[in-house]
């Protein structure tokens, strides 16, 4: 078995900015993630999105840096809430092939917090 080390990848154009690409790997590999606080729509730490848009409270869009292949996609994301008899529901839905839009309810009433989701597809 052999053992590779590297300090740095690089594209196969040589450059250090663009990201390389394992072919055998891509699509079996998050294309974005983020967590965001809702109730400022700041992004707290993401890779692959662009920006959020508030639509209403409880309802915000992903917009993602580099356009997906088609609209089935999937996203998975999860929120913590401390404190007990707290319900969360935390749905999405693929508005284009560069964005989704999140649904929040804390028990039956829309509402922001802290969310994160991450993305795979092609």
């Amino acid at each position: 078995m052999s053992t590779v080390k590297a300090n740095t990848y690089l594209a196969a154009s040589g450059s250090p900015t663009e990201e390389p690409s394992i072919p055998a790997l891509d699509q079996r590999m998050a294309k974005a993630w983020i967590e965001h606080d809702m109730a400022n729509t700041a992004i707290l730490s993401s890779y692959g999105v662009s920006s959020v848009t508030d639509v209403a409270v409880g309802k915000q869009r992903i917009n993602l840096s580099s356009a997906m292949s088609s609209t089935n996609y999937a996203v998975l994301g999860t929120t913590y809430l401390a404190g007990s008899g707290i319900t969360c529901n935390l749905s999405y839905y693929q508005d284009t092939t560069t964005s989704f839009t999140t649904l929040n309810k804390i028990n039956t009433a829309y509402a922001d917090y802290t969310v994160s989701f991450v993305v795979f597809g092609n």
